[in-house]
């Protein structure tokens, strides 16, 4: 075999490890949240408008830099997928709940699982924050059923939530007159 044709295989094979390994660089279409939204899922940032209710039926994600606020008197109602890992609020940047005494904020399941049975399950993933989230503000705040071990078959087994996960000690995080459970 010549060196030519040892340099030529070389480069073919180079070229298709590159291929195989190149990362998507495309950029995440991110939703802005704008009045007529009801419906909360994927990558999205904004302001909940106060007094409303919003469903989240899958994973929302608050992007790198990217803001979610609710304003007072806000309620989330989460879905509980009965075959899927459960629905997580996943922070990558910052969430905001300022809920006042006369007008708190629920984050909580739908309202067919809020019932005593479930008083104290865990049933959906909870606000988990990446190493990347900048910081968490919880005033006035309640979640209910949130965190726990995944059941799903979906899911990696025995995964773990919690009702708040931070992952870096640099993500700040306010808590005032708020529960978790």
């Amino acid at each position: 075999m010549s060196k030519y044709n040892i340099i030529q295989i070389l480069l073919t094979i180079s070229i298709l490890i590159q291929s195989c390994t190149q990362v998507d660089e495309s950029p995440v279409h991110i939703t802005q949240i704008s009045s007529r939204t009801t419906e909360l899922t994927g990558p999205m940032t904004g302001i909940l408008r106060g007094g409303g209710t919003y469903r989240v039926t899958a994973d929302l994600i608050i992007p790198f830099n990217g803001e979610i606020v609710m304003e007072e008197g806000v309620t989330l109602l989460i879905e509980v997928p009965q075959l899927a890992p459960p629905i997580r609020i996943i922070n990558h940047g910052t969430f905001t709940s300022l809920g006042t005494a006369a007008n708190p904020n629920l984050i909580t399941v739908a309202e067919n699982l809020q019932d005593n049975r479930n008083q104290s399950a865990q049933l959906w993933g909870g606000i988990q924050c990446s190493e990347k989230a900048q910081k968490v503000t919880l005033k006035w705040t309640t979640i209910e059923h949130s965190g726990g071990y995944t059941n799903s078959k979906n899911a990696p087994a025995g995964k773990l939530y919690n009702g708040l996960w931070i992952q870096n000690d640099d993500t700040k995080i306010i808590i005032k007159h708020s529960e978790i459970h």
